[in-house]
Order: structure tokens, then C-alpha cells, then sequence
């Protein structure tokens, strides 16, 4: 039994070690939970860039949070359905964060050109049993006034330093056909709260649900996440620490 134990704890040490060699370090800073308090209500606060190889094509991609972090969907006041998130219409209340991101993009008419699109985080029923929450991601670029659509689902992970995974598995399907798109750069938040009146025991007290909580804990090296970001030429993994205290 003893060697067993032994054989096992050496298949996961280096499983974590291949882990670390093929996932890219963000530089610190990319990813912050405002504020990094332990326990506190909390956004999360994304500025990073990502280096891609030439000629692939964007089609899926996945963010894994650290294990601790809770989500309460109590927090967006309306919810989009799939029908409103593609005609670009999600009501207002249902909106969960934002921000702006740099694509690459490439067409058989247009040669490499580099785009800022906006970026609005909506919140969605759940798709699929035992989902938490359905998630859309809507860009806009300004100038063209193209619009698209990613839908996403935000699931639970029993085990590992993960808690929490984003799941964006379409996103070549629900870009705008005939495009090469690659990710370079985003700086998002995500995050909300909302404030409502509850009556009780014959008195009407307020209570805010917040979106995100921190972990209740904190270690010296802060909060883990990775992202996976899934080309035509295969996955590009990058992990980063959110500091805490």
C-alpha cells in the first residue's frame, strides 16, 4: 500500500510539474480581484496580452478560477436568452462587467488588420444541467458597428486548485464567418452587485448580492488561474496569480 501511495504521489508531482513547463506565466498585475481582501466581495480585473502563432485561428477558450471563489447570479437583476444575445439586445439589468480587447483579424479580402472591439459581460440562464449560470460575451466594433455573440457556460470543478471554469467552446462557429480572428490583448472587469428590499418578519431590510466573493483564504502566493485559449494550430496556456491579504 505504502509504495502505491508513493507511486501516486509521484504521478502527481509530475503532472504538476509538466503543468508549470507548458503553461506561460503572465506578468504580474494581469489579473487583480478589486479589492484583494480574503472573504471580501470582490471584481475581477483582467489587463493581458497573449502572443499567438502566425496563421491560427481563434476557436475556443476557457478561464479556470481559483477554488474559493463564489458566485451568486442573484446579482444581475434580468438574465439575456440566446435569441436577445445574438440580435445585440440584452436588457441592461442582465449586464455583469465589460471592458475593450484587441483582435488580429484576417479575411481573403482583408489583409492582417489589428481592431479594438467593446466588450459587455451578460448573464444568461444556465444551458445545460448542473450549470451555474450561462454567460455571454458581446463585441462591438465602433467604427464598422459589426457585432457578434460568444455564449459561454460557467460550471462548477469538484476537485484540484480550480473551483470555478468559464467554458467558451464555439468561438469559431459564432465569429463572423470567413475571418481569422486572434486574441492580443484584453482589459476587462467583471463583477456587479445589486441591492434589493426584502420584507421579513413584518420589516423591509435591503440586501446586496454580489457577483463575485474572494476565498476565505489567502496564501503568500495569492489566488491561481489559468486561462486556455484554443487555436486551429492547438491550446495556448497561460496561468497567473491574483495577490491577496
Amino acid at each position: 500500500m505504502t509504495r502505491r501511495v508513493c507511486v501516486f504521489a509521484s504521478v502527481v508531482a509530475a503532472s504538476l510539474s509538466a503543468t508549470a513547463a507548458w503553461a506561460e506565466v503572465l506578468a504580474p498585475g494581469s489579473l487583480r480581484a478589486l479589492p484583494a481582501r480574503a472573504g471580501s466581495p470582490s471584481s475581477l480585473v483582467v489587463n493581458a496580452s497573449f502572443d499567438q502563432p502566425p496563421g491560427a485561428e481563434l476557436q475556443a477558450y476557457n478561464v479556470d478560477i481559483a477554488r474559493g471563489f463564489r458566485f451568486d447570479p442573484r446579482a444581475a437583476g434580468a438574465r439575456c436568452t440566446v435569441r436577445r444575445a445574438r440580435s445585440g439586445t440584452c436588457p441592461a439589468s442582465s449586464k455583469i462587467g465589460g471592458g475593450v480587447g484587441r483582435l488580429s483579424v484576417k479575411s481573403a479580402t482583408l489583409p492582417r488588420t489589428r481592431f479594438v472591439v467593446d466588450i459587455a459581460f451578460y448573464l444568461m440562464r444556465p444551458q445545460r444541467r448542473g450549470d451555474i449560470a450561462g454567460l455571454v460575451l458581446a463585441g462591438r466594433e465602433p467604427a464598422s458597428g459589426v457585432r457578434f455573440a460568444l455564449l459561454g457556460r460557467l460550471v462548477g470543478l469538484r476537485h484540484g486548485r480550480y473551483g470555478l471554469e468559464l467554458r467558451f467552446a464555439h468561438t469559431a462557429r459564432e465569429l463572423p464567418s470567413g475571418f481569422q480572428v486572434q486574441l492580443r490583448r484584453v482589459h476587462v472587469r467583471f463583477g456587479t452587485d445589486r441591492t434589493v428590499l426584502l420584507r421579513h418578519g413584518g420589516q423591509t431590510k435591503p440586501v446586496t448580492y454580489h457577483l463575485l466573493t474572494n476565498p476565505r483564504a489567502c496564501s503568500a502566493s495569492g489566488w491561481p488561474f489559468l486561462l486556455t485559449v484554443t487555436y486551429s494550430t492547438g491550446p495556448e496556456r497561460y496561468t497567473t496569480r491574483a495577490a491577496c491579504k
